[in-house]
Parts: C-alpha cells; sequence; structure tokens
C-alpha cells in the first residue's frame, strides 16, 4: 500500500480493489459490494455519497 504527505488523502478500498485517493479523485462500487475509506492524510476527510436509489440500505460489517 502506497503511503502520501498530502493533507487530503484516502485509502479507499471498494471489494478486493484498494487506492490511494487524493482530493478531487473519485471511487464507485456496484451495490451490495463492501466498501471503505480510511484516513490517512493530516487534514479531515470529506466525503459525498451517491446513491442511485431513493433508499439507502447500509449493513456495518465486522472489522475481523
Amino acid at each position: 500500500m502506497n503511503t502520501t504527505s498530502s493533507a487530503l488523502a484516502a485509502v479507499a478500498t471498494v471489494g478486493a480493489d484498494t487506492i490511494v485517493a487524493s482530493a478531487g479523485d473519485t471511487a464507485t462500487g456496484p451495490a451490495f459490494v463492501p466498501h471503505s475509506f480510511t484516513n490517512i492524510g493530516r487534514g479531515t476527510l470529506r466525503l459525498i455519497g451517491i446513491h442511485a436509489s431513493a433508499t439507502i440500505i447500509q449493513t456495518f460489517l465486522s472489522e475481523d
């Protein structure tokens, strides 16, 4: 996994794919695929979630 010294950076994981994202990057994934975002920058991580459905179904997975 890459690390960065950017004030605005995150590790984005969608399914088995992981990227290091910077401000302005986009990470997308299909419905029902586990995904996560981890702040690795020095600043506050802000996310915008866009969902195609009017109903959001959310399940928290264990961290095991």
